[in-house]
Parts: C-alpha cells; structure tokens; sequence
C-alpha cells in the first residue's frame, strides 16, 4: 500500500489554501511558484505560498499524520479539488504511483496530481526581523482602510508614494500614512507595545492580505520591521512581504494647524450633494466642484466646460464670514467616506491652500486635500 503523506478534512484544507491565494502568482516563469508548500508539523499541517514579493503561511489541523516528509503541489489543481468536494470530505494524499507524483483521493474520487520536491520551494521567512510594535488586528486594520484611498496606485514614476506608511510618534502612537501628492490620510493609534523601528513603506498588496487575513482579529498581532523586510503574526497565519524601496516624503510639514474657522457639517448629506451635482460630470478628474460657504448654509456648485451647471445647497454649522473653496468633487467624496464619524469638520478658508478634513470626534485623524481653482 502506497505510503500517506498525511490525512485532512476538506473545511481544514480549504480554509488554509484560501487563505494563502494570495501570494500564489497566477502565471510565472518559476514553476514552483504556482505550487503550494504543504508541511506536516506533528498533527498539524503548515501550508504556504510565495511570489517571492509576498509569502502568506498558515496552520490546519490533521485528521491523520502520515510520514511527516513535506511536498509542494500545484495550487489550482489543489484548491479545485478541495473546494468540489462535499463539505463532510476526507482527503488523503499517498505517493503516487509514479514517480514526482502524489495519489489524493476522497470518497470515490482519485486523482493522480505532478509535485515538486519541498526542498526547492522558497522561503521569505527564515530570518525573522526583530519586533516593531505589536498591536490589535482590528485597530490596524481600521487604519489601513481610512489610508488606503490616498495611497498612489495610478503612476509608477513614484514608487515611494505606491505604499502605506507606518512611523512611531514622540507621543508612543503609530502613524498609518497614505499619500499621492494630492491626497493626504493620516490615522494615529495606539499600539500594545512598540519599539523603536525604521519606518516602512508597505507595499498595497500586502496591506490587503493583511486585511483579508487578520484584519478581523480582536487578539495582538506582531509586527516584525528589518530593512527590507516585514512580518506579521497573528495565531496560525504569518505574513511576509519585500518592502518598497524609497524615502517616504515629509508629509507633516504639509499638515497644516488646525484653524479657527471650521465648518462642521454632515457626512453623508453631504457625500449625497455631490452625488447629485456630479450627476452631470463628464470628467470627474480634471473638473472643479466648488464649496460656497456662509452663516449656516454649504451651497455645492459644479459646471461643465460646454456651460451646464448643478447647485445645491444644504445647513451646516458655521457662523463667519463667506468664503469659498475649490476641489476635485471625486475626491472629496473618496476622503469623506474615509471618515468614520457621522459628521466631519473642515478648517481653514483660504482657497489657494489644502483643504484639512477630520472627523467631528476625538478619532486623531487628518485627511488633506490639495486646491483647485474655482470662480470667485
């Protein structure tokens, strides 16, 4: 009888190979990459994928521990095998009965699946980083998604800029930065422990794994920063990813103090007013919606450059003189729906400067916003 590698159940299996997709590259000149590292560790099994840039590793619990010996197997095969079995399925893999072969077979269904041998299989994770800061998935995570907007994802002639931020504060907070020289986010939180680390710029994708994999979990995660490298870890899941290589600019200096003159208003009835006054935008990016304020009143104007026009008016809080303010519409909508408070304010009146949003409650948060000009 054919020797077992080991024995799982299909739920176990699936999850840890959903949870590892994401470093999996869909095509790649190195056949190994589009394989999945499966590594029985006593009862359990660790399962890991890499696209050298990012490497994702995770545990499932064993029903049956075979030989112990590690192999690598195509991922797609894998993962389409496990996910069109019955949720009650049992998988077993033997050697096969060919050699660079592995049998799997799960009720009356066999399969005869190519492997790779486990020693050539990569590996990100060997020298561990020392500890950055550890802190609650869910409070990072949080501040991931109030940053990402910002994050430039359109140009690749500014790479430093294509990535998230994370600096240690005099205070003992974390600054999470998103920025693309026209959008600013800044969330400051607090972390369970912190040491002092060289600030890293965090590449989106890994940002997104971080979200799909621990960015629901209420327990510590640890963070991990060396040079060129990051880590995190969080129960059985460990994500290890490159960093982008640049200098992160001064975005503080760009911050400006916040003003006495501040409108405070509603998110979302205002997020609604430029849905419907851009509902005639032809080119929302190049295209200036003005802002008019007055005692009690933000009234939104928007015209398009063969004469149409749209104006709405709705309250807020203020009680100053009249000014006015120009911005791209699209993006003040994209940094109001970053807020999480149910009403923000807005500083400052001075048309040729940033535009400073934050949210109406003691969240420490910045959104800057660069000018466009508008009529008087």
């Amino acid at each position: 009888m054919a020797e077992l590698y080991f024995r799982v159940h299909r739920t176990e299996l699936l999850a840890a190979l959903g949870a590892v997709s994401g470093a999996i590259p869909r095509k790649d000149e190195i056949p190994i990459l589009q394989n999945v590292l499966l590594q029985p560790d006593g009862e359990r099994l660790i399962v890991r994928g890499t696209n050298l840039d990012l490497e994702v590793e995770t545990r499932c619990d064993l029903l049956e521990a075979g030989n112990g010996d590690a192999l690598t197997i195509g991922f797609k095969e894998l993962f389409d095998i496990a996910k069109n079995m019955p949720e009650t399925a049992e998988i077993a893999i033997h050697e096969g009965k060919a050699q660079g072969q592995v049998t799997i077979s799960s009720g009356r269904s066999r399969y005869n699946l190519h492997v790779l041998p486990a020693l050539d299989f990569p590996s990100m994770g060997k020298q561990r980083p020392p500890l950055a800061f550890s802190i609650v998935g869910t409070v990072l995570n949080a501040a991931f998604k109030k940053t990402l907007y910002a994050v430039n994802t359109t140009t690749k002639d500014r790479p430093h800029l294509s990535g998230t931020y994370i600096h240690a504060l005099p205070d003992g907070k974390l600054a999470v930065v998103g920025c693309n020289g026209i959008k600013i986010a800044v969330a400051r939180i607090n972390p369970t422990e912190m040491v002092d680390f060289e600030p890293p710029i965090i590449a989106i994708d890994t940002v997104k794994s971080f979200s799909k994999l621990m960015g629901e979990a209420k327990n510590e995660c640890q963070v991990f920063i060396s040079e060129n490298k990051i880590v995190f870890e969080s129960g059985d899941t460990i994500i290890v990813s490159k960093l982008i290589d640049g200098v992160f600019p001064n975005y503080e200096r760009i911050i400006p103090e916040r003003h006495d003159i501040k409108v405070h208003a509603d998110r979302d009835a205002v997020l609604r007013a430029i849905n419907r006054v851009m509902a005639i935008a032809g080119d929302t990016k190049s295209q200036a919606t003005k802002f008019l304020m007055s005692r009690g009143q933000m009234q939104i104007e928007y015209a398009t450059t063969n004469g149409q026009t749209a104006v709405e008016a709705l309250d807020i809080q203020y009680d100053g003189e009249d000014f006015y303010r120009g911005f791209n519409g699209a993006l003040v909508k994209d940094t109001l729906e970053s807020i999480s408070s149910s009403s923000f304010l807005m500083f400052g009146d001075d048309p040729e400067s940033a535009g400073h949003f934050t949210p109406a409650n003691d969240a420490d948060e910045d959104y800057i916003l660069m000018p466009m000009r508008v009529k008087s």
